[in-house]
């Protein structure tokens, strides 16, 4: 079924980080995964090989160069399922596994100030996975052997409640970026935690793994060496 692609993108909606991952690396073939048959139908209008499955269901034996999940996990039940999402990826990837997602780590440092990141209350949102989960299921795929190693990373800083990613905590749910019409004044305020606009994995599957591939991305991502590193993950080489 994936023999001849290069990577899966797991949720992959209508398609947009298979074209970002191409854009770097036009030679690969990828394929998306997911269970609404509207995005996938979207996703093959816009280009990309894409079919309605089962990520879980996927044969062990399934191989490819490389998994990629973009603002997937969220949308999860629950913490244990993104576990077993990430042991899935892990298992089918040859070389390494990347993903991407909204941050949640700051947001009990938000509410105790009267604020919120307008993505944390969407009812889309179940699953509010931090750093420390991720932390502990690779640090448990690394103890079994079945990673080389990990990083974990913060993604485009959010320095202060001027952001237009923050809003009041009293603003409605499922709201969007900062208007002050809709959503009123909020505090004047510099984080004194680390607070990101997403949390980024680099999995590694094994020494060098992913080559000239895996560099690339991480430099279009703006990872690791420019990103303002969150936690850089005990372990990690690059």
């Amino acid at each position: 079924m994936f023999e001849a692609y290069d990577f899966v993108d797991f949720g992959c909606s209508m398609g947009e980080n298979i074209r970002a991952i191409r854009e770097v690396l036009p030679q690969l073939r990828g394929v998306g995964i997911d269970i609404d048959d509207r995005k996938i139908e979207k996703a093959r209008a816009n280009g990309h090989d894409a079919i309605n499955f089962d990520i879980l269901k996927i044969p062990n034996a399934a191989r490819v160069s490389f998994v990629s999940m973009s603002h997937f996990m969220e949308h999860l039940d629950t913490v244990a399922l993104s576990e077993l999402m990430l042991l899935k990826a892990m298992t089918i990837a040859r070389d390494f596994v990347h993903v991407r997602q909204p941050f949640f780590d700051a947001d009990g440092y938000l509410l105790a100030n009267g604020l919120k990141l307008y993505w944390s209350d969407w009812r889309g949102h179940r699953n509010a996975a931090t750093s420390l989960d991720f932390h502990k299921m690779l640090g448990r795929a690394k103890g079994k052997g079945l990673i080389h190693s990990y990083g974990i990373y913060g993604r485009g800083v959010i320095p202060g409640a001027d952001s237009p990613r923050v809003i009041p905590l009293g603003a409605p749910v499922d709201s969007s970026k900062y208007d002050a019409g809709i959503h009123g004044a909020k505090p004047a305020m510099a984080f004194a935690v680390p607070v990101f606009n997403e949390i980024f994995l680099d999995i590694v599957k094994r020494p060098g793994a992913g080559g000239g591939n895996r560099a690339r991305l991480m430099e279009a991502m703006n990872a690791p060496r420019r990103m303002d590193a969150l936690h850089l993950s005990e372990g990690y080489q690059a």
